[in-house]
């Protein structure tokens, strides 16, 4: 097993704080941190835990005082290896109440997924098996009412081609129930999926490519059915850099959505990082395609990323978003001491659905300076610029300033942040 942690302490300045685009409020907020890592791998037990709080006081009071929390849990009980096993996984975070508007405490809310299950492989015989599963899930919101229970199941049929090329045929069904239907687009609904997998995983290379259809059963609503399609290519160029490329177009929902982001996010800085936050109960079709390169230099790394999302709904069409942009955070060793990051992202953003249409562009760019005292010990320095620019006479436009002084304690290995 190996369990790591880190404690650190940090004094943060904005010059608007509630994000405003004009009688802007500066704060001062002095922040606690702590959180811990663990990862445990043997032939029983698979874990990966990662956890964060941090407490935040507001000096001049433009918000209340709060403590936030962080958990991505993964866990595996291979109760008989390669034929039973049992995962849990559990996603905590924070999400926007109003996806539209500014990234402020007030406009946040605290949201969990949970989802545990069985998984059972029957062999049929060297290159063909059965494989079978269950989750049951939760996706509890504090404040938006679209909480809801899911059970899901599933069916593969699989063909090993070699030991690197998988083929399956597959068929999901999942069944939507949610806290609060007198919400308008809270619909309970059950869902197939069938489609054809198609895996190749090498050393260099991994390719996984999924095309079937879905179709959605709504309660007391119209149904809806259409194509599945999602692609993943990841590419090790070479020791120091590698490349990935994901594309999809399928029908989903807000619950299905937050199980797959929280599964991303701890899978490293190549893993799909722009998905649009969704707080609806409406059924929606997403099309994305994201492209992200990550080059580790001698004295550094690059990470670079493009997107395209768009969201198309279908209770609630003055939802729709098309969303693109990019970002990159390059960093630069000056010394084993001390390293200095650039980084920026920018985000297009329509609301396609609104009349007049909504349009703003989100950008965000900064520096970090970071000197390491001791081995565990660090001083870090961030300095950022965050714009929003749309229409004045939608009062959704600002700019702010910000500036963090941190000091940290951490025995958990440095990785290249991701930020989006």
């Amino acid at each position: 097993m190996d369990a790591r942690y880190s404690l650190g302490y940090g004094l943060g300045y904005t010059d608007n704080a509630l994000l405003t685009p004009d009688n802007t409020q500066d704060e001062w907020i002095n922040s606690v941190r702590a959180g811990f890592t663990l990862l445990q791998s043997t032939p029983t037990v698979e874990a990966k835990i990662s956890s964060d709080a941090q407490y935040n006081n507001y000096k001049n009071n433009t918000s209340s005082d709060n403590t936030v929390f962080d958990l991505n849990l993964f866990g595996k009980w291979n109760i008989s290896p390669q034929r039973f096993s049992w995962t849990v996984e559990d996603y905590f975070t924070q999400t926007a109440i109003i996806p539209t508007g500014p990234n402020i405490p007030d406009n946040r809310q605290n949201t969990n997924t949970v989802s545990s299950g069985p998984d059972f492989t029957l062999r049929i015989n060297p290159v063909n098996a059965l494989e079978l599963g269950a989750r049951y899930m939760r996706n509890t919101y504090q404040t938006s009412n679209i909480s809801n229970t899911r059970a899901t199941g599933y069916t593969r049929l699989v063909h090993d081609f070699s030991a690197r090329t998988r083929f399956s045929l597959n068929l999901n069904a999942e069944s939507v129930n949610y806290d609060d239907l007198a919400a308008g687009t809270n619909v309970n609904f059950t869902r197939t999926d069938q489609f054809v997998g198609l895996s190749n995983l090498t050393a260099l290379n991994r390719v996984t490519m999924d095309v079937g259809t879905t179709h959605i059963n709504r309660d007391n609503a119209a149904d809806v059915s259409g194509g599945l399609g999602r692609f993943r290519w990841t590419r090790q160029i070479s020791s120091t850099s590698s490349f990935a490329l994901y594309a999809s177009s399928e029908l989903t929902d807000a619950g299905q959505q937050a199980l797959t982001q929280g599964q991303a996010a701890s899978q490293g800085p190549l893993q799909p990082g722009s998905a649009i936050p969704i707080v609806s109960g409406d059924v929606f079709r997403k099309k994305s395609a994201e492209l992200a390169y990550a080059f580790q230099r001698v004295y550094g790394y690059n990470i670079l990323r493009v997107f395209r999302q768009k969201n198309e709904f279908e209770f609630t069409p003055a939802a729709d978003e098309d969303r693109r942009g990019g970002g990159f955070d390059v960093g630069y060793d000056f010394s084993a001491a001390m390293t200095a990051t650039i980084f920026g992202s920018y985000a297009h953003v329509e609301s396609t659905g609104t009349v007049p249409r909504l349009a703003y562009r989100d950008e965000s760019y900064g520096v970090g300076l970071v000197q390491r005292l001791t081995r565990l010990v660090s001083l870090r320095l961030d300095l950022q610029e965050n714009v929003r620019n749309a229409d004045p006479s939608t009062r959704i436009n600002y700019t702010e300033h910000r500036a963090l002084l941190s000091i940290t304690y951490s025995d958990i290995r440095r990785v290249a942040p991701n930020r989006q």
